[in-house]
């Protein structure tokens, strides 16, 4: 029996669309379920978590853009407008992925 069930995967991004009111974490533009794309905050390819404390809603212009880098190595379309809508956990981990300023 699989955890990972097409009706809880929809449950989980009806549950991240619902943090940023059904707009894109980075550009702000509204999505639908359909349109949109699950991005990890941190990336799993830099050892960010899998789970949603690491997830937001993204439009797939800006899932793609950002790629692989931390918030602080792509510049998003405009300023990070629902970036204080962010899952707490998912900020708390990009900040500790970003590297010490010298």
């Amino acid at each position: 029996m699989s955890l990972n069930t097409p009706a809880r995967r929809r449950r989980r991004r009806i549950q991240l669309l619902a943090v940023t009111a059904w707009r894109c974490a980075y550009c702000s533009r509204k999505i639908s379920i359909d349109s949109m794309t699950v991005d990890h905050v941190v990336p799993r390819a830099l050892g960010g978590a899998a789970g949603m404390a690491n997830q937001v809603a993204a439009c797939q212009p800006c899932n793609v853009a950002k790629g692989h880098k931390l918030l602080g190595e792509w510049k998003p379309p405009q300023p990070l407008p629902l970036v204080a809508r962010m899952p707490r956990q998912a900020l708390l981990a990009h900040r500790a992925a970003e590297p010490e300023a010298a």
